[in-house]
């Protein structure tokens, strides 16, 4: 993993792990409630072209790395 990855990665981690800290702070659901539902549709099915379905998706769990790069920008084009 490169530096910049690396450095986004331990960033990701570190916030979710100050969140999980604290009992007030939002969980992943919540997380994945305000961020990623609208498109994605609240349990992960998507909108197929445009929203790919994230839950039960071999193509996130298949390279830990590109997982982390949509996370944190997003993906766009053909998958």
């Amino acid at each position: 993993m490169n530096t910049q990855w690396r450095r986004k990665f331990l960033g990701i981690v570190g916030t979710l792990m100050a969140a999980t800290a604290h009992a007030n702070e939002p969980d992943g659901k919540s997380i994945f409630q305000q961020k990623c539902a609208m498109c994605h549709l609240p349990e992960g099915q998507g909108i197929p072209p445009v929203f790919p379905p994230l839950a039960g998706s071999d193509w996130l769990m298949a390279d830990r790395e590109r997982t982390i790069k949509v996370l944190c920008e997003g993906l766009r084009g053909s998958i």
